[in-house]
């Protein structure tokens, strides 16, 4: 059970620290004067979220039933 949790975790502390990443670069750039398009932020969360760190929400969903069914 713990493990599944840990593994939850871990994958949400890399989901934010990809975001956070993502959002660094984007203060730079609109710092710096580049005003990416809607369609190229949109883009670059999408590539974040289908990224080998997301856990997708079926995923999420089938762990977090397993670990009901274990309490």
């Amino acid at each position: 059970m713990s493990v599944d949790l840990r593994e939850i975790a871990i994958k949400t502390e890399e989901i934010n620290k990809d975001f956070s990443e993502a959002l660094e670069i984007l203060k730079e750039l609109f710092k710096n004067g580049v005003k990416p398009s809607d369609e190229s932020i949109k883009n670059a969360i999408n590539e974040v979220l289908t990224s080998f760190n997301f856990i997708k929400q079926s995923e999420l969903k089938e762990k977090l039933e397993a670990l009901l069914e274990e309490l």
